[in-house]
């Protein structure tokens, strides 16, 4: 991650003001063995480049088994 924000500092002149983190292969039993320590060291990597609290993060977890349904529209209709 370190790397990761020194390139994008060196190559757009400033550091991120976003960061999106995918991550797959993680069940629901291994988010707080795997997940957690991973968003930690994400948030240190951030703090030692000074970007803790100007730069937003989103740690997305992706699963292949989820029920999850969106549906556009009003739910009336369905």
């Amino acid at each position: 991650m370190t790397s990761a924000i020194e390139a994008f500092k060196r190559n757009n002149g400033a550091p991120p003001a976003r960061i999106v983190f995918y991550r797959d292969g993680v069940g629901e039993g291994q988010v707080q063995g795997i997940c957690a320590p991973e968003i930690e060291q994400i948030k240190q990597a951030m703090a030692a480049h000074n970007i803790g609290d100007s730069c937003k993060m989103m740690y997305v977890n992706c699963c292949k088994r989820v029920n999850t349904r969106i549906f556009a529209g009003e739910l009336s209709r369905l």
